[in-house]
């Protein structure tokens, strides 16, 4: 669960509720099912995604994509849930090297990480949250490509997350790891 409070709450109003099943088989998700409820202020859903063929296939949702997406496309792709996992996890070392796309039942996004930082001790991942298919021309000329940067700091002896700072179409925003 996400969801804007605050000052921010009261000029964009998001939220997201999504659960996921699947496997984990050492560092790879095996996503099953996924479902979703987003509302980023502009734009609302509710979907159900299953991948029992290794493709998501959208099995509830009433939202199209703007512009039909290649079913090529999706090959490989994983749930919004996953992807959070993915990129926000505990880990040994923090190697910058990620490039995965993203389909939530309507949109298709990648997020990218090459490049990395070292700054007072913590290590920070920058790439960018492209968005790949889906979408209107006018959502792509709005913004296609967002810069991204994931900063870990050492706790113990793993990596944790602790900052994303991330360009919306609202502006910079960073979320702070709260433990």
């Amino acid at each position: 669960k996400f969801r804007t409070t605050g000052l921010v709450g009261a000029l964009a109003r998001i939220h997201f509720d999504v659960t996921s099943n699947g496997q984990i088989s050492g560092d790879a998700l095996k996503p099953k099912n996924y479902k979703g409820s987003i509302d980023t202020g502009k734009r609302q859903s509710q979907t159900t995604l299953d991948f029992s063929r290794n493709i998501p296939r959208k099995t509830a949702g009433e939202d199209a994509p703007a512009v039909p997406i290649a079913p090529n496309l999706l090959n490989g792709a994983i749930e919004p849930m996953s992807m959070m996992w993915l990129t926000l996890r505990d880990t040994d070392t923090p190697t910058c090297d990620f490039d995965q796309t993203q389909f939530d039942g309507t949109r298709l996004t990648a997020i990218r990480l090459n490049r990395r930082e070292v700054d007072d001790g913590d290590v920070i991942c920058h790439g960018s949250y492209d968005r790949l298919g889906g979408y209107t021309q006018e959502e792509l000329d709005e913004m296609s490509t967002s810069p991204l940067a994931i900063t870990y700091r050492k706790s113990g002896g793993t990596w944790r997350t602790v900052k994303v700072h991330v360009r919306t179409r609202h502006g910079p925003a960073t979320l702070h790891r709260r433990d």
